[in-house]
């Protein structure tokens, strides 16, 4: 089963490209990286800002519908329902992903948590200080970058 973003398709087109040369060298020219760079950035990028985009329209469709019911806006309605499901779908992916948490659910949408969760874990994985062998501690950027 393909994914709505074209995930097969990106791979399939990378793959599909001839290079020459032994293995590894057509493994290290392989344009997937790019194109999967470009089809996370399609996917992803302002998920939550065109989430809202969306569910303005949506809201805009529903008074227009109550005002004027004809087939053509019940259909606009409906195109609008699928893609908010699917960008709500998207939504619930990023934020699992960058939320790394095992317990993330479908159903769950609590965003605030998940960025709670996010910035704990990126906390957490900050380096504050380091302490050479010789017990000489860095605490700031420039010390321990050095």
């Amino acid at each position: 089963m393909d994914s709505p973003w074209g995930f097969k398709k990106v791979v399939q087109k990378a793959w599909d490209t001839h290079v020459t040369g032994c293995g590894m060298f057509r493994l290290a020219t392989n344009l997937l990286k790019v194109e999967l760079k470009q089809l996370h950035r399609m996917s992803f990028t302002n998920i939550t800002r065109r989430v809202d985009e969306v569910k303005e329209q949506l809201e805009r469709l529903q008074k227009n519908l109550e005002n004027d019911f004809t087939e053509q806006n019940h259909l606009v309605m409906q195109q609008g329902v699928r893609k908010l499901k699917r960008l709500l779908a998207v939504e619930d992916m990023y934020f699992h992903q960058l939320a790394r948490d095992r317990w993330c659910t479908g159903t769950d949408r609590n965003v605030s948590y998940f960025h709670v969760v996010v910035k704990v874990s990126q906390r957490r994985t900050r380096i504050i200080s380091l302490v050479t062998d010789e017990e000489t501690r860095f605490t700031s950027p420039q010390e321990i970058s050095s």
